[in-house]
């Protein structure tokens, strides 16, 4: 499950779906995902902003309630869709009483193992299916990334701005720095 769409609500009132369809979906550390953000919007979105001023941007997203519209273009963003990726993820995952729609989550920190406890979900998996997690971009940007961890990035306001923002995917999947 991903929240590509601007107003999107996981729909879990068809009870016979609820129990017939398993779904599972990965949040990633909002400290990375902040990072990995920036990088994408450098290179796919021209954004020629350094980190903090990136963030103090998202943050302007954020406190517009992600509505796009008013800020589509500016500061080189001229693809307002791009900005779903800012939403907090918890948002994302919710139907609209405000549940979680989903039936399993999974960390992209963990996700060998994760994927692997949620797949005992279904009835014939007997285990240990390996998991191939490499950061490979199609734009041939993936040697750009290598080795460059995102902490590095961060001072106390840049780390603020996005307890800031993501308060929520901090609070509710219990991520730290």
């Amino acid at each position: 499950i991903h929240g590509h769409k601007k107003d999107f609500f996981l729909d879990t009132s068809d009870e016979d779906v609820m129990k017939n369809v398993f779904f599972f979906t990965s949040v990633r550390n909002p400290y990375s995902r902040a990072h990995g953000a920036w990088q994408e919007c450098k290179e796919n979105y021209m954004v020629n902003m350094n980190f903090k001023e990136f963030l103090l941007y998202v943050r302007e997203v954020s406190d517009a309630g992600f509505n796009t519209e008013i800020l589509e273009g500016k500061n080189g963003l001229t693809l307002g869709r791009a900005w779903w990726h800012f939403r907090p993820q918890l948002l994302q995952m919710l139907d609209c009483e405000n549940k979680i729609g989903v039936h399993f989550i999974c960390r992209v920190e963990n996700l060998g193992d994760e994927l692997n406890e949620c797949l005992k979900n279904f009835h014939n998996f007997k285990g240990g299916a390996p998991c191939l997690h490499t950061n490979i971009k199609y734009n041939g940007n993936s040697h750009k990334r290598m080795g460059s961890g995102y902490r590095e990035f961060y001072d106390n306001e840049s780390r603020r701005l996005v307890e800031e923002i993501y308060w929520t995917d901090i609070d509710y999947f219990n991520y730290e720095f």
